[in-house]
């Protein structure tokens, strides 16, 4: 009897903790403790996680979620909504990139360290409270604004291709090491705070200047497709990657980036290149430019020239002993010698629309002319020895104008004695054919279609050959 008493009076303590537990909101403790995940594949995702889900039940709980310290990857996934994501306070690496977000709250993951939201429809993306991340990867968004500024232990930031930024203020991202933010509406962009930068990719953006003097460790620079009208680089010596094309530079000084093993400088106002101080050189892109000269002969280590639409009359190339590649096509070459030893490796030679270029100086002609011959003018020829003539014609006061022009155009300064005048559009076809004993000559090509047109003057043995414009 007195065991039962006790059993009994035992009960009656525990009824009434139950009582008073369910007073103060206790009741079903175990769904109170689940995590709310409303995206069923987010949800599948963190269950099927045996590191997360760790009683291997169907839902997620608040103490799993706290415990949880590494990494959450969903990439590549159809998912609308990361709500249930501000349960897991110690997470450090979020990988959300090509979902189908359009917003993303983290202001309760302040231990988080790594965030990849890329390619999403996200608009606004506030990352204030995220003092400990190192790197930001918020490019394809659509983000009009991004403030970083309390984000000071940021080692590698990638905006790009939010097409909407205006402004980027990383002046307290002193740490930062990797930029990205190409594809944007940045009309400015200071990185003198940014001493440690090694890696810059601002291209496609409407910039007007870039200072990076103070930049001395970067290594990798991309300011393509900008409005650049000046780049100083030479206190950046250790820089081995440089493409500023399509910018409206005049000048380029490369003479202390020895390191530098790809310039590519294409579709700019350069009217001369020095890259003698360039030794380890492997790729130079400088075409649709304006250049006369080109010397590549301490280029040794030259694998792949494309310097195609300039006004070069003369490439030697007889000491890039590595060349695979080459394109000088629409230029003013009359002499080109490939001899290097290396043409059974070069992949392709390209010269069309070189009026002048009667020789092209090669390894083995008959090589050269089984892989190439589709790729030079039809007056053209490969041989082993070429012997270049000394151009009085183009030593004379020859003059066209106005150029460009509408297609009647005037030609002086021609030397005495019987010419021929002949004109090619940029296919190599004659348009325009003339015999002329004046040193002034009218031409009337008027009828041609607008674009670029090769004038060819020839006395029978030597040759000039100068642009003109058709608009």
């Amino acid at each position: 009897m007195k065991i039962l008493v006790s059993v009994s009076k035992m009960n009656t303590k525990l009824t009434i903790v139950f009582i008073l537990l369910n007073l103060l909101g206790f009741s079903n403790i175990s769904n109170a403790q689940n995590v709310n995940i409303p995206d069923a594949i987010f949800k599948a995702l963190l269950v099927g996680n045996p590191l997360i889900n760790t009683n291997g039940d169907a839902e997620i709980q608040d103490t799993e979620a706290m415990a949880f310290a590494g990494t959450i990857d969903v990439h590549y996934q159809e998912i609308y909504d990361l709500t249930g994501i501000e349960a897991f306070r110690n997470l450090k690496v979020l990988d959300c990139s090509e979902c189908k977000l359009s917003n993303l709250e983290l202001s309760r993951n302040t231990s988080l360290m790594i965030l990849n939201c890329m390619i999403n429809s996200i608009k606004s993306l506030n990352v204030s409270d995220l003092v400990l991340l190192t790197e930001l990867n918020c490019g394809y968004c659509q983000l009009v604004n991004l403030d970083i500024s309390a984000n000071t232990t940021l080692v590698k930031l990638n905006c790009s291709a939010n097409n909407l930024i205006t402004n980027l203020d990383v002046s307290k991202n002193t740490s930062l090491e990797e930029l990205g933010c190409y594809n944007n509406l940045l009309t400015s962009l200071d990185v003198s705070k940014n001493t440690s930068l090694k890696y810059l990719d601002c291209k496609f953006n409407p910039l007007t200047s870039l200072d990076v003097s103070k930049n001395k460790s970067l290594n990798y620079l991309d300011c393509a497709w900008n409005h650049l009208t000046n780049l100083n680089v030479s206190a950046n010596t250790a820089l081995n990657d440089l493409r500023c094309y399509l910018n409206q530079l005049v000048s380029l000084d490369l003479s202390a980036n020895q390191a530098l093993n790809t310039l590519e400088c294409n579709n700019n106002y350069l009217t001369s290149l020095d890259v003698s101080s360039n030794v380890a050189l492997w790729t130079l892109s400088c075409g649709n430019n304006q250049l006369t000269n080109l010397d590549v002969s301490s280029n040794v280590a030259l694998w792949g020239l494309s310097c195609e639409n300039n006004q070069l009359t003369s490439l030697d190339l007889s000491a890039n002993i590595v060349l695979t590649g080459l394109d000088c096509t629409n230029n003013l070459l009359t002499n080109l010698n490939d001899k290097n030893g290396n043409n059974h490796s070069c992949r392709f030679i390209r010269a069309e629309n070189n009026p002048g270029l009667k020789c092209i100086q090669v390894d083995n002609a008959l090589y050269s002319n089984d892989n190439w011959s589709s790729r030079i003018d039809p007056w053209a020829t490969f041989n082993e020895t070429c012997t270049v003539g000394v151009d009085n014609i183009s030593q004379t006061e020859v003059n066209i104008f106005p150029n460009p022009s509408n297609g009647i155009f005037t030609i002086s300064g021609l030397p005495m004695g019987a010419l021929c005048i002949d004109i090619y559009n940029v296919l190599g076809e004659i348009v325009y054919s003339k015999n002329s004993t004046q040193t002034v000559s009218n031409i009337d090509i008027s009828n041609s279609p607008k674009g670029m047109y090769f004038v060819k003057i020839s006395d029978g043995m030597k040759v000039h050959t100068t642009k003109i414009e058709i608009k």
